[in-house]
């Protein structure tokens, strides 16, 4: 997929990439589009690029400013944000938490731009939490636990963890 810029978005970072692989800016989709009825957030451009079809674009009406959100609390105590962010989910109801925020700072947001439901984040998060710090119940596994605490100073495999990574 080759990201094409348009010579009329060579003014700004380009914020729409199309499935065909163009690229285009808020500032060219408002110049040539058409205003939806009863919405000033939301327009569409018809026969795009040679393209039978029509795209819809949502923009960002021109008195809202910046919308961030800032995480900390990653790790093993990153339920703690998850949850957080499945709250605010239940809040906006249908409308995707990454639809109304144009900034993500945090340790516990690294993959918040693939733009994936906050329950799939959860369930991830719940799968490499119990893979990277299980422990055996066995006292053999104690034993082992032990002596890997005492000859690398770790009790959990890392293994599991640099393999998420």
């Amino acid at each position: 997929m080759t990201n094409t810029v348009y010579i009329w978005c060579l003014c700004r970072p380009p914020e729409r990439h199309l499935s065909y692989g163009h690229s285009i800016c808020d500032i060219y989709a408002a110049s040539f589009s058409l205003p939806l009825p009863k919405s000033d957030t939301q327009i569409r451009l018809d026969y795009l690029f040679n393209n039978s079809g029509e795209l819809l674009v949502n923009i960002k009406p021109p008195t809202a400013g910046v919308r961030l959100i800032g995480i900390n609390s990653g790790g093993a105590r990153g339920v703690t944000p998850l949850e957080f962010l499945g709250e605010l989910q239940k809040l906006l109801r249908e409308c995707p938490i990454h639809d109304i925020i144009d900034l993500t700072l945090g340790t516990s947001l690294a993959k918040f731009h693939q733009k994936w439901p906050v329950s799939y984040y959860a369930s991830v998060f719940e799968t490499l939490t119990r893979r990277c710090f299980s422990t055996s119940s066995s006292a053999l596994g104690r034993l082992k636990a032990v002596v890997k605490y005492i000859t690398s100073d770790a009790i959990y495999d890392e293994r599991f963890l640099e393999g998420a990574l």
